[in-house]
């Protein structure tokens, strides 16, 4: 059965260890759940946005270069 915990199980099992990913995990995780919440960090600040939107958000950061992007995981669940 497909839950909630499920995915976030599944997209746990991808990610490195903390929860950290990079580019390639990005589109996995993507269609696993896309809406997981992932923290992005960047060396002015941080934000957390929805698998969807992390890749179009960290294309703006690096058009602009005005920051730039540290790394990228997974929020962790309270």
């Amino acid at each position: 059965m497909d839950t909630k915990e499920s995915r976030i199980e599944k997209i746990m099992e991808i990610a490195h260890p903390g929860g950290f990913i990079d580019e390639s995990m990005i589109d996995e995780i993507e269609s696993i759940d896309r809406f997981a919440m992932l923290i992005v960090r960047c060396g002015g600040g941080r934000f957390i946005c929805a698998a969807q939107d992390v890749k179009h958000f960290i294309n703006i950061i690096n058009n602009e270069r005005t920051d730039y992007v540290r790394d990228v995981s997974v929020a962790p669940r309270g």
